[in-house]
């Protein structure tokens, strides 16, 4: 091949190139800013609410479960699972665990869902929507009108259960006397050996 030829092909091919190149258009095309737009409606609708009902906390989308929660509403957990799905194969997570007692709740004044620390929430009140307490957790209104919204403050725990009752304390009936048997004290028929 000679020389002159390969120049031509090599010409040939830049001209090519070049056309090719400015045929392509940069800009967006209305079927690409209506996707978009789509897009950006789906992820609004995706945490929108009116209530505190509105909203459910979901583990959060990606690759590595690890515990944390994110606000949706209800009617939208599909569509943010498919949102947020994985898509790198075999990832490498992080091994760890977080356990996230947050709630989800409707924050009024954005009309979005979040996820709020328990001790944050502002319970009760005559206001539009009035937050609830999770469980465990009981409303304060020490020191505030009842018209204003109180706090959550978390439930003392349980007192433990009574020791169990045993012989030395409760008796026996007759024909029964209290005896060291199998570790506790109990009552066993008047001649029976434990």
């Amino acid at each position: 091949m000679s020389i002159s030829k390969l120049f031509s092909l090599a010409a040939l091919s830049l001209v090519g190139a070049t056309a090719v190149a400015c045929s392509t258009s940069t800009d967006p095309s209305p079927d690409d800013s209506s996707a978009e737009s789509t897009d950006e409606e789906l992820r609004a609708s995706i945490t929108s609410c009116k209530a505190d009902d509105d909203c459910v906390a979901v583990p959060r989308g990606g690759c590595c479960s690890n515990g944390w929660k994110e606000a949706v509403n209800k009617h939208h957990i599909r569509a943010y699972e498919n949102a947020t799905k994985c898509k790198v194969q075999n990832m490498m997570c992080p091994m760890y665990v977080v356990l996230d007692k947050r709630v989800a709740q409707c924050n009024t004044g954005t009309n979005k869902c979040e996820m709020v620390q328990p001790e944050d929430i502002r319970c009760g009140g005559f206001t539009m929507n009035p937050h609830s307490c999770p469980d465990g957790y009981s409303c304060d209104f020490a020191g505030v009108v009842p018209d204003v919204p109180g706090t959550c403050k978390a439930d003392p725990p349980p007192p433990p259960p009574p020791p169990p009752a045993d012989c030395t304390t409760t008796g026996c009936p007759s024909g029964k006397y209290c005896s060291a048997c199998w570790g506790h004290m109990a009552c066993i028929p008047n001649g029976a050996l434990c």
